[in-house]
């Protein structure tokens, strides 16, 4: 690890690539509404629904989740900052879904 960099937390229980794919954009991060930290969009391990992750100095805090119809299997993207967002991603069978925080 570099020396100007340190570990402030760390979790489990999330999927950001699925294996044997090419698409490795299954997170996205966006600003808090103070624009002080960053906010991460990112599926669960068995990519079934998507959970909204933040952190404090020293430890993650789950801001919310939304259970899919299908797994995430493509792209998501964040569009908005605070508590305006919207995420739009691709699921398992091609569709694309949209979820407004």
């Amino acid at each position: 690890m570099d020396a100007n960099c340190k570990k402030i937390a760390s979790s489990q229980g999330f999927s950001n690539h699925i294996i044997g794919s090419r698409e490795q954009r299954l997170s996205a991060s966006y600003p808090s509404k103070d624009g002080k930290r960053m906010i991460l969009a990112l599926p669960s391990a068995n990519r079934g629904t998507l959970i909204i992750m933040s952190f404090t100095s020293d430890d993650w805090v789950q801001l919310g989740e939304v259970k899919l119809p299908l797994l995430i299997d493509k792209a998501i993207m964040a569009k908005g900052q605070g508590n305006s967002v919207e995420f739009t991603l691709g699921l398992s069978d091609g569709t694309v879904y949209s979820v407004t925080q």
